[in-house]
């Protein structure tokens, strides 16, 4: 049965571990390196053998170690001895594509003084854009938590916080919504009361109350609607609280809106992946689809296609007119490409006025291939040839 205090809990520690991982992906060292060093908790990563590899700002602000006191150290060796292995099971269980959320519970980090800092540990298996594999860990600072949860009694705690809201008996109708819930959907308690108000719509299509009500706990990413019928990104948790036989007498669901989170991940990856001029996929994106297009041609035995645009004397245009002008005839030249290939082709820029067109299947006949190759050059040739019109000047490009 999930106890009073375990039903409010926050939820950064997960926003924070998939934002970390979105964010290994892009090569960008500086971007990365800003994120990691900005979040307000704690973040090492571990090697195979558990063994600490990088620490953040907010790590040394809370422990007082610094890199060379515990980078090379088994992380679970900064821990109570008690709670050792907790840490161990954890990263264990992360390294076995096992995303391990312990946050529920309290462990005891030791700070560099000696000091024992109540913390919640989650650890998540990623590689990096080197393939090297890593454990994410997230150390959240719970002391003030802890303190809290032992002095106040749940509607006290669970009302107090930033945090939305809702407790439903064990039919889910609405019991009580705090200021919060109503502060980020419009809705006013009175308005949900005494109903089966449902307001959330998981990513993955689930059945949020079954899990819930079998396993005590669903978490999960969502789309909710404000009043007003906008709708937001959140991440909800639904607690089953059950009495000593094990029956469900209340559920209690928080949620943030994470809809700025969402937006600014969907912008990373769109300045790690494509071109911010033509909206093209990048170098990067090419490369990930070409090394996909070489192994399902391999598997499949079936050729493709890779050709190579550059654009003869671009250089004058920018020369002549200025590269603002230069700018709109590359993403003229874009639009044009789009218009020719096929939607799964995959046509990126890779910088200046140079373009490559992926095309990952065409025939099993290599002959045929080559003509069919053949022609669809031809074809790009022509319509890039036809004149470009931008205000009063007309350009024509090879």
């Amino acid at each position: 049965a999930t106890s009073l205090i375990d039903i409010v809990s926050s939820t950064a520690a997960y926003e924070l571990i998939r934002e970390v991982r979105e964010t290994a992906l892009i090569e960008s060292e500086k971007r990365y390196r800003n994120i990691y060093d900005s979040v307000p908790v704690m973040i090492c990563t571990t090697d195979e053998n558990h063994n600490i590899q990088d620490i953040n700002s907010t790590w040394i602000e809370t422990t007082g170690y610094i890199h060379n006191d515990v980078v090379g150290k088994p992380l679970s060796k900064l821990f109570a001895d008690q709670d050792q292995s907790i840490i161990s099971e954890s990263i264990d269980q992360a390294w076995a594509g096992q995303e391990n959320h312990s946050s529920d519970q309290y462990i005891r980090l030791l700070g560099a003084d000696d000091e024992e800092i109540v913390v919640s540990h989650s650890a998540v298996y990623t590689t990096t854009s080197g393939n090297q594999a890593v454990t994410i860990n997230v150390l959240e600072d719970m002391r003030e938590s802890y303190q809290s949860a032992q002095q106040l009694k749940l509607a006290a705690t669970a009302f107090e916080t930033h945090e939305a809201l809702v407790i439903r008996d064990g039919n889910k109708q609405v019991l009580r919504a705090n200021a919060a819930f109503t502060e980020i959907t419009g809705y006013a308690q009175s308005d949900i009361q005494h109903s089966d108000f449902d307001y959330f719509e998981a990513d993955e299509k689930q059945d949020v109350w079954a899990i819930a009500r079998e396993h005590g706990k669903w978490q999960g990413n969502g789309k909710c609607k404000r009043r007003n019928d906008k709708p937001f990104s959140a991440y909800l948790t639904v607690t089953a609280v059950q009495d000593d036989t094990g029956r469900v007498t209340h559920y209690v669901e928080n949620f943030n809106d994470i809809t700025d989170y969402v937006e600014a991940l969907a912008e990373t990856e769109r300045l790690a992946y494509f071109d911010p001029l033509t909206e093209l996929p990048n170098r990067r994106q090419l490369e990930e689809r070409l090394e996909e297009s070489l192994s399902a041609a391999r598997r499949n035995q079936i050729y493709g296609v890779v050709m190579f645009i550059d654009l003869d004397h671009f250089k004058n245009i920018n020369d002549a007119v200025g590269h603002s002008v230069g700018d709109q005839v590359l993403q003229q030249v874009s639009k044009r490409l789009l218009r020719i290939l096929r939607r799964e082709d995959t046509i990126a820029r890779l910088g200046g006025d140079e373009f490559v067109v992926l095309i990952p299947q065409i025939s099993l006949d290599r002959d045929i291939a080559q003509k069919q190759a053949v022609n669809i050059a031809g074809k790009i040739q022509r319509d890039l040839r036809r004149l470009y019109y931008l205000g009063d000047h007309e350009f024509h490009i090879t």
